[in-house]
């Protein structure tokens, strides 16, 4: 899939990047809840919205045909502080579902208006490989 590499020693994440992965975090959260509710519909739902800002992100940290593993992991270390607060008030999630739904149209558009091909598919080929793979994580259809 997506190529990974240690470049860029010093990099930070954009605050673009920042919001996309707490978005990220909340909609995996909140689909990862629907799920054990029996709600797969909603479930599909928050994985689809996950795997929209996932390849946003992931489009708009590649450099050269790679994501550098530093990049990643402080991707990950936002998704992380918003698992923590999700599981400190759950009921905060939809809230901030909410707010994200409304915050991060204008940046995908923004990734998805560049026409960015990598590793020969633009984001919409990659956002649908992104939304199977969640469905096939959560054993979703």
């Amino acid at each position: 899939m997506c190529g990974v590499t240690k470049i860029g020693l010093g990099q930070s994440i954009s605050d673009e990047t920042k919001l996309l992965a707490r978005c990220e975090g909340t909609y995996l959260y909140l689909a990862h809840l629907s799920q054990m509710k029996n709600n797969e519909g909603l479930a599909k739902n928050l994985l689809f919205r996950a795997s929209r800002v996932t390849t946003a992100h992931l489009f708009l940290n590649e450099v050269n045909g790679v994501v550098s593993e530093e990049i990643l992991d402080q991707i990950k270390s936002v998704r992380r502080k918003i698992k923590s607060s999700l599981d400190a008030d759950p009921k905060s999630a939809i809230l901030r579902a909410s707010e994200c739904d409304k915050s991060v149209p204008s940046v995908i558009s923004k990734i998805r208006s560049l026409d960015k091909i990598w590793d020969n598919k633009n984001y919409d080929e990659w956002q649908q490989i992104l939304f199977n793979g969640y469905r096939k994580s959560l054993g979703i259809n």
